[in-house]
């Protein structure tokens, strides 16, 4: 039978990663690591809503990941009560 071979795999080989336990990351890198996914996110919805010049779609979306923005986003959920149904939906999971 046939191994499958992902591009996650290939990424691994490629720069000789090892495994490693998340547990084991400090705050910063997962913090890092979650700004990355924070910024895709946001550049998918900027792409869907219009196609536009890679320098516009960069302006709009650094608009959007900027710390004083992901700060009022939080304070706007937490107003909301979004944040804590999100935290309830956490601790259930």
């Amino acid at each position: 039978m046939e191994e499958s071979i992902t591009l996650l795999t290939k990424i691994k080989e490629a720069f000789a990663c090892e495994g490693q336990d998340v547990r084991a990351y400090s705050p910063l890198t997962l913090a890092y690591i979650g700004d990355g996914i924070y910024e895709l996110v946001i550049r998918s919805v900027v792409v869907e809503r219009a196609n536009r010049s890679a320098n516009d779609l960069h302006k709009k979306t650094t608009r959007y990941v900027k710390a004083p923005a992901q700060s009022a986003m939080i304070e706007h959920l937490q107003a909301s009560q979004v944040w804590t149904k999100i935290l309830v939906l956490s601790k259930i999971m």
